[in-house]
């Protein structure tokens, strides 16, 4: 047909295919360019035969919240240049209207590059990114149009109003961080009323009881010097150091009856049980949200939770050669 590849310059062969008559190399043939060439030179045509473009709202998000600046909107145009240079950069395509100007990358292989885009954004002008990789091969004239002018993903690569919609994300966000700073302000403020309170109460006279006859009993084995460590931050637990000391120590080195080798425990292991028996103060019920934690130790400087106390005591433990630990367990 006397045709020749508008990207390498090749002959090409016509070829008729079940769905539509087309182009070919000949056969052993091979053009690694020919499919984005056509398809920018087919994206230039078809926008100067429609003269209009659908532009995708502008809009940015973060950390679930998103804002629109600018509203998705059809655009019409008065020209239309392809791969004209723009001082020292060649946009794909070049949208005018009245004054203004809006370029237009097409991508079929590779996405704009960041010194291209580098360059974009020196300018400054407004650029679209026009996603054709799943066009179809042998797309239709009519599909190839809705592609460009519609229906292909397109993303603002550059658009002043990016910054208007990041700047009202970035409003909601710090309006929430700031509601959420408040409630976990309140919260440990709540916190430190119930930890004074707790404090002013005396120990837990059922509780205490029970235990002192475990303390005795760790007296009496030789150990009465590791129930007697005084903790800096007391203040967590419903019965005193001595008692919650010999629960420990039963818990982990040795048991009744007969004062055989306990199992061991885990930290985590020793905080549960010690909520099953009800050894801390109503406001350790529960983990304290890590957040809410942090603004009670500000108010309260060397505040120790069950947790805390229960770690160290049982590397006090290790330290007097009466546990070993691999880190995890404490035997």
């Amino acid at each position: 047909c006397g045709c020749i590849c508008p990207a390498c310059g090749e002959p090409l062969v016509a070829r008729q295919a079940s769905r539509t008559r087309h182009f070919a190399h000949k056969p052993n043939g091979a053009c690694a360019t020919a499919r984005e060439t056509t398809l920018h030179r087919l994206a230039k045509q078809i926008l100067q035969d429609k003269m209009w473009l659908h532009l995708p709202a502008v809009t940015a998000e973060a950390e679930g919240v998103q804002r629109t600046a600018q509203k998705a909107q059809d655009y019409s145009f008065d020209s239309v240049e392809a791969e004209v240079w723009q001082g020292d950069l060649v946009p794909d395509i070049v949208l005018t209207k009245g004054d203004r100007q809006l370029f237009v990358e097409i991508w079929v292989t590779h996405a704009c590059g960041p010194e291209k885009l580098a360059k974009l954004r020196a300018k400054g002008i407004s650029t679209l990114e026009i996603d054709l990789r799943k066009t179809p091969r042998f797309a239709t004239e009519a599909e190839m149009a809705d592609a460009v002018l519609r229906g292909a993903p397109r993303t603002w690569l550059i658009n002043p109003f990016l910054k208007v919609a990041a700047a009202k994300v970035a409003a909601v966000l710090a309006g929430r961080d700031a509601a959420r700073a408040a409630k976990l302000d309140a919260r440990a403020r709540e916190l430190e009323v119930a930890l004074d309170r707790h404090i002013a109460k005396p120990f837990d006279p059922g509780l205490s009881a029970s235990l002192e006859g475990l303390a005795v009993d760790v007296d009496a084995l030789g150990y009465a010097e590791l129930i007697k460590v005084a903790w800096k931050g007391e203040g967590a637990f419903t019965v005193s150091a001595r008692h919650w000391q010999a629960w420990l120590f039963e818990l982990c080195i040795l048991t009744k009856p007969g004062w055989r080798f306990a199992g061991g425990t885990s930290l985590a292991g020793a905080v549960a049980q010690g909520r099953r028996d009800g050894l801390f103060a109503s406001l350790f019920a529960e983990d304290i949200e890590s957040d809410v934690l942090s603004r009670l130790r500000a108010q309260r400087p060397g505040l120790k939770t069950p947790r805390d106390l229960i770690s160290a005591h049982l590397n006090h433990f290790v330290i007097t050669g009466v546990a070993t630990t691999d880190g995890k367990r404490w035997t």
